[in-house]
């Protein structure tokens, strides 16, 4: 790139190089952090939306285990006889409620103790997530435990079991609403819990006599997480009381204080905390809040490497744009400071010079066609004052010569061919006559020729060869004669021909043989020549075939060529197919129209 720089001598077009390169690099740059910012809130929407449905089966979960909890309390005051069993029970204590259930069922044939049982057995089938069920007496200062597995324990208040929970209970104040607490344990206990306490009054006096714990395994809970992690990570949940404690954390990530807004204002949208994204709902009923949280850098890692390939994308696009800028500029600066040499070589006295032009039609070719022709007036004018009789000769000579150069290689060849024949040399005799009329048919400057004319001329390149391998090569030809007289472009044939003998061919086989065939199909015409070579590589079939569909840059000029030609002639539906497999051979499929020259 440095020597491309260094080629453009003018000032003006390393302005406009700066100036489009600015541009590029601006536009480049814009519309690589608008695609970042794109990315980046699609990413933040998604995971945002995948969190809020993970509160949202939280709280779904929660509150169903509340209406549960309710129920399940509102069965004891519906059924009087459990009410009166375990009222019973929660006022005078284990050892004289099983002496009064003793007393009842003589007397009456009920079991109290069989009917408080019987209820919590009931409860415990409301909820297949249930792990125990406690029953917390406030004036007798027991614990009753009754879990899935039907089995009962009875603490009295000397037990650690039971001071644990009175410690526990009695920041809560006796209220109707529920109290939502994790792993209120037992001894039975076997998973990780959370729990709903509720208040058990009596239902005359409104008199709280104790409370009833339910016990539920929170494999619900992680269950819902589980299921909405699946295709990506929606981040942590917490569940807090309302006075900022954490009673649940699925992640145990975010111990940042909480602020108290985000648990005083549910469902509101995210907010950004301490770089994590934080939303809240309030569980009025449990006096609880569950609250989603989302660290950017969850985010980030998601977006970074899509970030990466933009800026390497960004990069390498300003690179290519800057360095094409500078190739497609350096040849009008080069040719622009042709043209101011030029003229001051004319303005020296030089008036030989002259300004190669190109087949381009812009105002520089415009300009040199100009001074070019300035310069053969002035010259003109001289050679009229001057030296027009020494300049008239020198063209004539010159124009002889011109004439005499093809004349002479023919004569020369021909000479030499003949002194081949009389010494006997057949063979050599044969290839210079071959070579000879080879060379006059590819001087010729038509573009479109006969398939007559074309086969010919790729027979008499074959021929050489035959020759010079001493007949190791076999040429099989197969065409119809109705299709001799339509058209094809020069030289479709012999490159590809070519192609065989310099790569294709093996010296050491004497059953080389390449075959030419043709059919008419769809008004089209199909010529397929084939050979059984060395054939080519899987990679570098693959190569020329993204060549010729303008993937890649050519290895292979002469078939890109051909192709390449048969396309501008004939549209980008003709040209050329190639197959071939290794160590049996190759095939190239010549596609184009059944049209006569003069249709062309």
């Amino acid at each position: 790139m440095t020597r491309w720089i260094s080629n453009i001598k003018n000032q003006l077009f390393k302005k406009i190089i700066t100036f489009y390169s600015l541009i590029a690099i601006i536009f480049l740059t814009c519309l690589s952090c608008l695609s970042i910012y794109i990315i980046n809130d699609n990413k933040t929407k998604e995971i945002k939306n995948a969190n809020s449905r993970l509160i949202d089966e939280t709280y779904y979960t929660l509150t169903s285990k509340y209406n549960t909890s309710q129920n399940i309390l509102n069965n004891l005051y519906v059924n009087k006889s459990y009410a009166d069993s375990v009222l019973t029970f929660l006022e005078i204590g284990y050892p004289d409620f099983y002496t009064y259930s003793l007393n009842s069922y003589f007397k009456n044939n009920i079991s109290h103790f069989a009917r408080l049982n019987a209820y919590l057995e009931i409860s415990l089938l409301q909820d297949r997530d249930i792990d125990s069920i406690i029953l917390y007496s406030i004036k007798s200062e027991f614990l009753y435990t009754f879990n899935g597995e039907t089995e009962s324990k009875y603490y009295n208040n000397d037990t650690e079991l039971f001071k644990s929970y009175k410690e526990e209970l009695s920041k809560y104040p006796l209220t109707e609403k529920a109290i939502f607490k994790t792993n209120c344990p037992t001894d039975s206990s076997t998973s990780s819990t959370y729990s709903y306490i509720l208040t058990i009054q009596n239902p005359i006096s409104l008199r709280p006599v104790g409370k009833i714990i339910i016990n539920y395994d929170s494999k619900s809970i992680h269950n819902s997480i589980f299921n909405n992690s699946n295709s990506i990570n929606p981040g942590h949940v917490k569940i807090l009381t309302n006075n900022n404690n954490v009673v649940f954390d699925s992640a145990n990530e975010y111990n940042q204080n909480i602020d108290p807004d985000i648990i005083r204002y549910s469902n509101h949208n995210y907010r950004l905390v301490d770089s994590t994204y934080v939303k809240s709902i309030k569980n009025t009923d449990a006096d609880i809040v569950i609250l989603g949280v989302i660290p950017k850098k969850l985010i980030q890692n998601y977006v970074k490497p899509t970030i990466l390939l933009i800026l390497l994308v960004t990069i390498l696009c300003i690179i290519a744009i800057i360095g094409l800028s500078i190739l497609f500029t350096a040849s009008y600066s080069s040719r622009l400071h042709n043209i101011t040499s030029a003229i001051k070589k004319v303005r020296n006295g030089d008036l030989s010079v002259r300004i190669k032009t190109k087949n381009k039609k812009d105002e520089l070719t415009a300009i040199s066609n100009n001074f070019n022709k300035m310069c053969d007036d002035l010259n003109d004018y001289i050679e009229k004052v001057y030296v027009y009789q020494v300049k008239q000769k020198s063209a004539e000579l010159k124009s002889l010569q011109a004439q005499i150069n093809p004349h002479f290689l023919y004569n020369t060849l021909e000479s030499i061919r003949m002194r081949a024949a009389v010494s006997g040399a057949k063979d050599v005799s044969e290839m210079i006559y071959i070579l000879a009329t080879f060379f006059r048919n590819s001087l010729k400057t038509e573009t479109i020729t006969t398939i007559e004319k074309e086969l010919e001329h790729c027979q008499l390149y074959l021929k050489l060869f035959q020759i010079r391998y001493n007949n190791k090569l076999t040429v099989n030809l197969n065409v119809e004669e109705s299709m001799l007289s339509y058209s094809i472009v020069k030289l479709s044939l012999q490159p590809i021909v070519e192609n065989y003998i310099v790569h294709g061919i093996n010296l050491d086989a004497t059953n080389n043989s390449i075959t030419i065939n043709s059919y008419f199909k769809n008004k089209d015409i199909y010529i397929e020549i084939e050979d059984n070579g060395c054939g080519i590589e899987e990679s570098t079939l693959n190569n020329i075939k993204l060549a010729l569909e303008h993937k890649v840059q050519p290895t292979s000029i002469g078939i890109y060529n051909v192709h390449e030609r048969l396309r501008i002639v004939y549209g980008d539906s003709y040209g050329l197919k190639i197959s071939s497999q290794k160590n049996v051979g190759t095939k190239v499929t010549i596609h184009i129209p059944a049209k006569k020259k003069g249709d062309l």
